[in-house]
């Protein structure tokens, strides 16, 4: 997208700052579209492995109400979605030792399919990682701001 202004309009800092955060939204969208399409997967499909490959390096055991709340959804919603990714072949149920009325996720990912989704966690994370510690805070105190603002519209 361009960034060239007509002469009779002088961009401020704010519309600067909107237009890179679309044009951020719109990039990974699109990167998110290519990557879940190649695996055979939606938006939310990917999302969720994602989340999964994060939770499993921290060596979290991972179960669908957790993954309902990171994600939004109802429990039916996630079921389903758990459903697609089992029958892809990308994770499994298994009893949870702790409660026998609840399941454990686990990723029953390729090499290559975990490969191509680490991939993308790092590009996401890159240009962040350039941020010194008190930018990150401003800018995540900005977006979870912006997010309580875009709340209240509804």
């Amino acid at each position: 997208m361009s960034t060239d202004y007509p002469d009779t309009v002088r961009p401020t800092p704010e519309s600067l700052l909107m237009r890179a955060m679309r044009e951020y939204r719109q990039a990974e969208q699109r990167l998110v579209a290519r990557t879940g399409a190649a695996l055979g997967v939606s938006e939310n499909d990917l999302i969720a492995l994602r989340y999964l490959l994060w939770e499993e390096r921290r060596g979290s055991a991972i179960r669908p109400k957790a993954l309902g709340r990171y994600l939004g959804l109802s429990s039916a919603s996630i079921t389903a979605l758990i459903d697609r990714l089992v029958a892809r072949g990308y994770v499994s149920r298994s009893p949870d030792p702790d409660d026998r009325r609840a399941v454990i996720i686990a990723l029953e990912l390729s090499q290559e399919v975990r490969d191509r989704i680490e991939r993308i966690n790092h590009e996401l994370l890159a240009g962040l990682s350039r941020l010194d510690p008190e930018s990150s805070a401003v800018f995540t105190r900005f977006l979870q701001d912006a997010r309580l603002e875009i709340d209240r519209l509804d």
